[in-house]
């Protein structure tokens, strides 16, 4: 079987699925439930091995110009094999289809360190 990448159903229950599998990212149940209630209304992309879905992406949109790339994630054992650079350039195809001339993706600062932390 081919490697694809496709526009996903049952969106919220694969969020927690692979995101539940990424315990050193997303060891919170509370934010991987908030997650997968946000991705529901928004396009997600699955990158699909052997049937499986092993990374998804959720896009979106902030017009008139940009995509953000609300969440991507890879199940652990599928890390390092291509599936989030082929996700990332699904991202830039949508951007450019929908107009978009800027792509982002906001990441967070591990616990703890969210704070301003200053020299004296």
């Amino acid at each position: 079987m081919g490697k694809t990448i496709e526009i996903l159903t049952g969106k919220a229950e694969l969020c927690r699925s692979i995101m539940g599998a990424l315990p050193d990212w997303f060891s919170e149940p509370e934010v991987i439930e908030a997650s997968a209630r946000a991705i529901e209304d928004l396009p997600v992309f699955g990158y699909v091995e052997a049937d499986v879905v092993t990374a998804l992406m959720a896009l979106k949109r902030h017009p008139p110009g940009a995509v953000e790339i609300a969440l991507i994630a890879t199940r652990p054992e599928h890390h390092g094999r291509g599936a989030g650079r082929h996700l990332i350039d699904a991202a830039e195809r949508f951007g450019l289809e929908t107009g978009a001339r800027l792509l982002t993706v906001k990441t967070l600062a591990p616990r703890g360190l969210d704070e301003p932390q200053f020299e004296a």
